[in-house]
């Protein structure tokens, strides 16, 4: 009995040391903040048709954007969605469901016009997870899917019916990842969108909405301010952790709004379709150029048409047409076949002279036996 209450003892401290894991600071090379990456928040929100599919995006275990356990019970916790929008100003908070009826709000999300009048999204981080004035503005590649939602003529209210206890069927309780695998699999899928800025101050007008700071009044010490002592937000810890070689996280895709544009990623292709696999075209086979004939036939035998055990005929009139043949060897293939089929027929006569002669001496010693 003993034994095992120590080992189940010894299993709850592990347990409890993987959970806290997540809310390690700076130093450790991580921070609660890292397991959602509100990069990915934004790209979820530009590709979804409305607020419900958001919802269900932000939840899904195939997709898997979020990897936050800030309870530290030790699974990911559910993220819902209110829909606070106001007189056409148009806002959209996640809160993270953590208990009965104790909610935390993780980032807030803007649909607007900005300076110049263009339609544009700001997601800010909330200050207990992100620090404060967190704010982060997206560029799409093109105009978000979910821009039609928010202005159609039909467009109504979302607000989340989930809570503790009470969850879609599609929601599965699972483990975090570890905070580098969890990066991996973000940048791996591209799930950022072409590139974002962040910003100082917010520059799109938004309503006044009830904030639900449950779990961060209970929990103060682990605040970003406490967690991340000298680093005024997320912002600052990603810039102190590029300039830092020992830094375990990928860089952040976002910039700040006077650095260069960041270079478009790959696109994600469509649900259900894979990426066509890029064929390599097989290397051109090199072709030999046209050889001498002369060094053809001293190379090959079997190519200058002799047979084995044949002498090679160097009669005058074959030496003086292998030096045409070598002061022509830049000529065209025509006039190549040519020298040699010329060739050729001048050894022909030769090798049938030499069968005469044989067949001459024959007949003599055969007459000289006769005689």
């Amino acid at each position: 009995m003993m034994k095992r209450a120590a080992i189940y003892i010894l299993l709850f401290v592990l347990l409890l040391s993987c959970t806290s894991s997540q809310y390690m600071t700076s130093g450790g090379n991580y921070d609660i903040s890292d397991n959602l990456d509100l990069e990915a928040v934004a790209y979820l929100f530009g590709e979804s048709a409305d607020l419900r599919e958001f919802e269900y995006r932000l939840n899904d275990p195939e997709i898997q954007i979020s990897n936050l356990d800030l309870n530290r019970d030790g699974y990911i916790d559910y993220l819902r969605v209110i829909d606070a929008s106001r007189r056409g100003n148009y806002l959209v908070v996640v809160q993270a469901v953590l208990g009965r009826n104790i909610f935390q709000d993780v980032a807030t999300i803007a649909v607007g016009r900005d300076a110049w009048g263009r339609q544009a999204v700001e997601i800010v981080g909330d200050d207990y997870i992100y620090g404060p004035n967190y704010i982060l503005v997206p560029e799409y590649a093109h105009r978000p899917v979910i821009f039609g939602f928010f202005l159609s003529s039909r467009y109504e209210p979302w607000r989340s019916p989930y809570y503790w206890d009470y969850y879609p069927s599609y929601y599965v309780h699972r483990r975090p990842w570890p905070v580098h695998r969890y990066h991996e699999h973000i940048h791996h899928h591209h799930y950022v969108p072409r590139s974002s800025h962040y910003s100082d101050s917010r520059r799109i007008s938004s309503p006044d909405y009830e904030r639900r700071n449950d779990y961060g009044s209970r929990r103060p010490e682990n605040s970003f301010i406490n967690r991340n002592e000298g680093v005024q937000n997320r912002e600052e810890l990603n810039r102190r952790r590029s300039e830092s070689p020992g830094s375990i996280l990928r860089p952040s895709n976002a910039r700040r709004a006077t650095e260069q544009p960041v270079a478009q990623p790959q696109t994600v292709p469509p649900s259900g379709q894979e990426t066509p696999a890029r064929r390599e075209r097989p290397a051109p086979s090199r072709v030999n150029p046209v050889q001498n004939p002369v060094q053809e036939q001293q190379s090959s035998p079997a190519k200058s048409g002799r047979r084995s055990g044949e002498k090679v005929n160097s009669s005058p009139s074959q030496r003086v047409n292998t030096t045409k043949t070598n002061d022509k060897s830049t000529a065209s293939p025509s006039i190549r076949t040519e020298s040699i089929s010329r060739r050729q027929t001048t050894t022909r006569p030769a090798k049938e002279t030499r069968t005469q002669s044989q067949g001459g001496a024959a007949q003599t010693k055969g007459g000289s036996g006769r005689r």
